[in-house]
């Protein structure tokens, strides 16, 4: 496989350029649209949500998601393309609720008020309304990033992960399935083989650059933020759920069905 997975990378490269590519074509989109209100941020451009583009937004994210995937994981060529669907889009999800976070942590030092939604949006929950049943909407978001922080941000602050170790877990997210991901034999061999180089890198990097003689606790405290993604991942298809219930424009669209649901 070439050690071709993310944290064996070193500078984040693929990570990088996917979030550089990201934020040029959200800006052209938000630029080109007009109606977004900027954010007071002293050094990022940072803009509100807004109804007109949410679903450009997500697309933009899957699709740069899918290219980061194909590229960091390319041993999942030698499956069919079904198969490789099925573990993207459960990947996807668990990505996204990532960076999601650690762009909040970095950005706006968790999240309580102000929520990251993309590269260049965030949502203030205590001002954010929506046109249909904004109390329900706002009030159900507050409760589930109320969750999140619970089950993410205690772990997540524990831990203070390097950038080397962000990586590695941006790689170990696609190595652990939900169960109802059913996949073949040579496709579990393959997961087990980048978690494995993933695993072996962590600890030559724990070694050997951070000169650690026990690095059990670091390493346990990585798995544990590891399976508080997969339980967040839970809590935010229970959003999703409410959220195409509530608005006939998701309903109508099947993007979020597709990938978060």
């Amino acid at each position: 496989m070439g050690r071709q997975y993310p944290c064996r990378i070193g500078d984040g490269k693929c990570s990088i350029a996917k979030v550089e590519r990201r934020r040029e074509l959200e800006l052209n989109m938000i630029r080109a649209h007009g109606g977004h209100t900027r954010y007071p941020h002293q050094t990022l451009e940072l803009y509100d949500m807004h109804p007109d583009t949410i679903m450009h937004l997500y697309r933009i994210s899957i699709e740069e998601s899918y290219v980061f995937f194909r590229n960091v994981f390319p041993a999942f060529s030698q499956l069919n393309n079904t198969e490789i669907m099925a573990i993207f889009k459960d990947y996807v999800g668990k990505l996204t609720l990532f960076e999601g976070y650690h762009n909040s942590k970095q950005i706006w030092d968790g999240i309580s008020r102000n929520m990251m939604c993309s590269i260049t949006t965030c949502c203030d929950l205590d001002q954010y309304e929506m046109c249909n049943n904004p109390f329900s909407m706002v009030s159900y978001a507050k409760s589930t990033a109320a969750e999140q922080n619970d089950v993410f941000l205690a772990i997540y602050n524990k831990c203070s992960i390097t950038e080397r170790e962000y990586h590695a877990l941006l790689g170990l997210l696609m190595c652990e399935l939900d169960r109802a991901c059913e996949i073949s034999e040579e496709a579990q061999i393959i997961i087990d083989q980048y978690r494995n180089e993933i695993l072996d890198d962590l600890q030559s990097y724990y070694r050997n650059e951070l000169g650690l003689t026990d690095f059990s606790t670091r390493l346990g405290n990585l798995m544990s933020l590891n399976h508080a993604i997969q339980e967040c991942k839970s809590l935010m298809k229970g959003f999703f759920t409410f959220y195409t219930t509530i608005f006939d424009v998701f309903m109508a669209n099947h993007l979020i069905k597709e990938f978060f649901l």
